[in-house]
């Protein structure tokens, strides 16, 4: 499984831990908007098969894009609520499961 964990706040860091804890997924990415953000988790996680995007949640294109890109099967979105649909649309573009922490 390839996850993309979208958010890096207190919700997102510690589900991208329990992700890389439980070695559930072949790879993880870790994404955030603001910058450095994702690359600190990865650099604290440390493991080979985790690595860090910037990435704007509220930006659906782009957001597809790195679905895409990065192969991902699975995104757990830790972003803001008000990026839920937009996100949500992203992953119905780019044919990627989705769970939604927020609501």
């Amino acid at each position: 499984m390839k996850v993309l964990v979208l958010g890096c706040g207190a919700v997102g860091t510690v589900s991208a831990l329990k992700f890389a804890q439980e070695a559930m997924c072949d790879q993880l990415i870790i994404a955030d908007a603001m910058p450095g953000r994702a690359q600190q988790l990865a650099d604290r996680i440390g493991r080979p098969h985790v690595r860090a995007l910037m990435l704007n949640a509220g930006d659906r294109t782009a957001v597809a894009r790195a679905i895409q890109e990065t192969r991902t099967t699975l995104l757990l979105n830790a972003a803001l609520p008000a990026t839920n649909l937009i996100v949500m649309r992203a992953c119905l573009d780019a044919g990627c499961d989705y769970i939604d922490l927020a609501s």
